[in-house]
């Protein structure tokens, strides 16, 4: 195993180890030094820590043979390892703290927010390019779609060359990919399968993505033909207004109107039947399949035009 360096200090070849930050978790990483001089791409997996297609994609990834790199490839496949073991769904047990909403963090904060600072501040910063991977975590379905700050003219460039069928110019705040963007570094993040489940298309078709923008900035020689273009949306997500039992009444991609109802949530002794509606026109890209909801959390997504 290796300590964490300087990036200048590694010499070709894999390196891996963990890294230790104050009182958090270890956290694993690779970095694989390309036999030539080249960009740095930093990948991380795990932030949500039962979404296991981007973890499983992230350990394969760590493979990649440095004789054929150009650059280096930084790899951070289970950022949140408190969770890991304890297959949370969405939060860090150490806080409570939804880490893909903390972001850049604070070296004075919280778990959560010293983990993302950490990234922010000795992963990210200088790096050619950044890309989080992720999948429906064990409590939501999705169609397969990535993320990109909007704005981030590079991180689009990337998320069109990804390979899959949508993507999401994001105005969110507290997510990895709007943290890489505003110190410079253009970024995206994929989702892909659902319900914690990883399968090995789904996994397949993350290395493929990643690998052709490894190709575009590159460090590898390009492999295959260039994927269609992503249809470009906007989304808009609909909360829980009370913690309870939720029944929704929509699927995949179905499309929807401003104020109809999709689902309902209902108190555990029946003190409650709340009509949920979407609030704009367009397809659900995604949402809840437990039947427990917490209040504030997402029950679904809907994806509408991006100029919508």
């Amino acid at each position: 195993m290796t300590d964490w360096l300087s990036f200048a200090e590694y010499s070709v070849g894999t390196h891996s180890g963990y890294v230790n930050i104050g009182d958090l978790p270890p956290l694993p990483f690779f970095v694989i030094r390309g036999a030539k001089d080249g960009p740095r791409l930093v990948v991380t997996a795990g932030i949500h820590a039962s979404e296991y297609t981007g973890i499983e994609s992230a350990r394969r990834l760590a493979q990649t043979d440095p004789k054929s790199l150009s650059g280096m490839l930084v790899i951070l496949p289970i950022v949140n390892m408190a969770g890991f073991w304890a297959r949370s769904i969405y939060v860090n047990p150490l806080d409570g703290k939804n880490i893909n909403r903390v972001f850049p963090g604070r070296a004075d904060g919280s778990p959560s927010e010293r983990l993302t600072h950490w990234i922010v501040e000795n992963a990210m910063r200088g790096a050619t390019a950044h890309i989080d991977l992720h999948c429906g975590d064990m409590n939501e379905t999705l169609t397969p779609f990535v993320l990109f700050a909007k704005g981030d003219a590079k991180g689009e460039h990337m998320a069109r060359l990804f390979g899959l069928p949508y993507a999401v110019a994001s105005t969110a705040r507290g997510h990895s990919y709007g943290a890489a963007f505003s110190i410079g570094v253009p970024s995206m993040l994929a989702e892909m399968d659902g319900n914690g489940l990883w399968t090995e298309p789904g996994v397949k078709g993350v290395l493929a993505g990643v690998q052709r923008i490894m190709a575009d900035l590159g460090m590898i020689k390009r492999r295959g033909a260039k994927p269609a273009a992503p249809k470009i949306l906007t989304m808009r997500v609909t909360t829980a207004p009370k913690s309870g039992f939720w029944h929704p009444a929509v699927k995949l991609r179905q499309r929807v109107k401003a104020n109809q109802v999709v689902g309902t949530v209902s108190g555990i002794l029946g003190e409650f039947k709340e009509k949920i509606v979407a609030g704009h026109d367009g397809f659900i890209i995604y949402y809840a399949t437990s039947l427990a909801t917490n209040a504030g959390e997402a029950l679904f997504g809907v994806a509408v035009k991006a100029d919508g």
